[in-house]
């Protein structure tokens, strides 16, 4: 099982933020806060992408330094979407806007 972390630490209380994740297989995890690029984990090699996968857990608001697992910072998620695409795909089509 694989698991992809992009970090980033520089959130200030009661700001909002308009923040967008992109993940592909092959190019691996992109974090973007603002329209800026603040975070990645790339895969060292191209892997050849699975049809399904039994693994299809995304975390939000819960952090992955220390603390019980269960205990969840406190936010308000505004709007979320998800999208089968990349970043870079999906604003090269015109389907999301970025910068």
């Amino acid at each position: 099982r694989s698991s992809w972390e992009a970090r980033y630490n520089g959130l200030n209380p009661r700001t909002w933020y308009f923040v967008e994740v992109s993940w592909s297989v092959n190019g691996g995890i992109f974090l973007y806060v603002n329209g800026q690029e603040v975070g990645q984990q790339r895969r060292d090699s191209v892997l050849r992408e699975r049809r399904s996968t039994r693994e299809t857990k995304a975390f939000l608001g819960r952090s992955n330094e220390g603390g019980r697992r269960e205990q969840l910072n406190e936010a308000i998620l505004d709007d979320l979407d998800i999208y089968y695409g990349t970043r870079e795909m999906l604003s090269k089509i015109a389907f999301i806007k970025t910068g």
